[in-house]
């Protein structure tokens, strides 16, 4: 179960290593590259998210929203991909109620997955 309270902080890591190599087939390289791209490309894609709740922008959140879902899913962050599939739902059905707070969720622990998948890719650089 997620804890929907905005600004918790995640109760461990987000990445499980030996998790993420075995969706890649063990390859390290290939798994660095992927947390490079989505480290670059996270932070406009939780702004898009940011803007359509400020906007009230019901199919742009949908949209934002689904475009970080699986990708976080791949990573592991379950609480953020769970974020994300429940923004996406709200863009769907143009109920926005509590867009805001779960969007904070979402933020927090894609912020946390981006500190670790950084780590993540020095550790294996050395």
């Amino acid at each position: 179960m997620v804890d929907w309270q905005a600004g918790s902080a995640p109760p461990g890591p987000v990445v499980d290593r030996s998790l993420l190599l075995a969706r890649v087939g063990g390859d390290e390289a290939l798994l660095v590259e992927l947390s490079r791209l989505f480290v670059q490309e996270c932070p406009d894609r939780l702004h898009a998210v940011r803007q359509a709740v400020e906007e009230h922008d019901p199919a742009g959140l949908k949209r934002a929203a689904h475009q970080l879902c699986g990708t976080l899913a791949l990573f592991g962050a379950e609480a953020a991909a769970e974020a994300a599939r429940r923004l996406e739902r709200m863009g769907r059905n143009g109920a926005l109620d509590s867009a805001r707070e779960v969007c904070a969720v979402l933020h927090s622990e894609t912020q946390q997955l981006l500190v670790e998948l950084s780590e993540l890719s020095q550790k294996i650089c050395l």
